[in-house]
């Protein structure tokens, strides 16, 4: 339990910065950053709250979308740098 406060705070300060860089640089790679870490701290609520074994198949999903959009996001960072 304790890791997955850990996780969750974690979660609410990349949310954060990738609000603030994404408000200061108009950048969308900040924005699915910090979507998808968003959607990890809706994971790690769910989990807190106790319904994690009742919504498995939700929080897969959800870590899915979230690992897709962050990886969504690298591959744009890296594609802007080589073109």
């Amino acid at each position: 339990m304790v890791l997955t406060v850990i996780n969750l705070a974690l979660c609410v300060i990349v949310v954060g910065l990738g609000y603030l860089a994404h408000k200061k640089h108009k950048d969308m790679l900040s924005a699915f950053t910090a979507v998808g870490f968003a959607l990890f701290g809706i994971s790690h609520a769910v989990t807190l709250i106790g319904l994690g074994g009742k919504f498995v198949n939700f929080l897969i999903i959800i870590r899915i979308l979230a690992y897709l959009l962050i990886a969504f996001a690298l591959f744009m960072t890296i594609s802007e740098k080589n073109s």
